[in-house]
């Protein structure tokens, strides 16, 4: 973690929202309790579930689960207890709870888009092997494929996002006029040690806008 770049990372994650990527990266890289609390300005409650020290919840769920015999499985479903993620960097380890994470980002995505059919927008993707920039779909039409894929048809062009498993959030965010963009997270895990070791590890930035 003496890397500047490395420094320079986690600075820009911070700044984007995605603390749990941070901590947990802290968490596994060994630096201690007292300078995670420092730099997490105050977020120790938040790092100690997402490590899994805070298990009281989980006993409470499943106390409650116990009791719904009589409720359908929807209803049941509110309180079942998310299975976590184990991350790792190394020889450490961290569960997390990326599978819920997903849920709402996948929601969230499917209350944007139809907002934005029949309308031109513009797309980018931004990696560290692969990117585009603003690449113009008129008429948009979108093509949902279960919660893993969709894509997005344009009167001349597509594009197919994939593996929606490692979509970790979806972030609505404003320029200066006021008008929206959303910026898709995917994430999986670190280049060294990959959540799905058939891909690529690591952070992809998808990002969908209206055309002026």
């Amino acid at each position: 973690m003496n890397n500047g770049k490395e420094v320079a990372k986690l600075k820009t994650l911070y700044q984007e929202g995605n603390r749990e990527i941070i901590l947990v990266t802290l968490h596994l890289a060994g630096i201690s309790d007292q300078v995670i609390d420092f730099i997490s300005d105050g977020l120790w409650s938040e790092r100690q579930a997402l490590i899994g020290a805070d298990l009281s919840d989980k006993h409470e769920k499943e106390d409650k689960l116990g009791q719904l015999s009589f409720l359908d499985s929807e209803e049941k479903q509110d309180y079942q207890i998310e299975p976590k993620t184990t991350v790792r960097l190394g020889t450490r380890s961290a569960e997390i709870p990326l599978r819920k994470r997903n849920k709402a980002a996948i929601k969230k995505l499917k209350e944007i888009l139809p907002q934005l059919e029949g309308k031109d927008i513009l797309v980018s993707q931004y990696c560290d092997y692969w990117w585009y920039d603003d690449l113009r779909l008129k008429r948009l039409q979108v093509q949902w494929f279960d919660d893993s894929a969709f894509v997005l048809w344009g009167t001349k062009a597509q594009v197919r996002v994939l593996h929606l498993k490692f979509l970790y959030q979806v972030r609505e965010q404003y320029y200066n006029n006021g008008k929206p963009y959303y910026l898709l997270d995917f994430w999986n895990g670190f280049r060294s040690s990959p959540l799905d070791s058939y891909h690529r590890g690591g952070y992809q930035c998808f990002q969908i806008r209206q055309a002026r």
